[in-house]
């Protein structure tokens, strides 16, 4: 049975989504960009278009729900146990060098 052939129809139109970006970004970019916080301040809101006093309430609520989620992220992973994971190479031979049709594994 003979393959049928593919419909072409044109494809809707994509529907791009406009989003602008928040303040928490621009705080996040700032952030990359000084370490100082009154330096964050005037970059977030050069950024943004917002005066340095309302970023600097932004990025003072930023710090407390950061340091809260760094505590409970730090309290969990205390709670799991210690393993170790060791990895073993193992060595192939050659089909030829072994002298039977299939390859031989040896392990250490």
């Amino acid at each position: 049975m003979p393959p049928r052939p593919k419909k072409t129809t044109p494809l809707p139109p994509l529907k791009v989504r406009q989003e602008p970006p928040t303040l928490d970004e621009a705080i996040i970019a700032a952030r990359c960009l000084a370490d100082d916080e009154d330096q964050i301040a005037e970059i977030a809101a050069g950024l943004m278009g917002v005066t340095i006093q309302e970023a600097k309430t932004k990025i003072a609520a930023s710090q407390r729900r950061t340091l809260t989620s760094a505590a409970t992220t730090a309290a969990s992973a205390r709670g799991g146990g210690t393993f170790v994971v060791e990895r073993r190479r193992s060595i192939v031979k050659p089909a030829s060098a072994a002298g039977g049709l299939r390859p031989t594994v040896k392990r250490p």
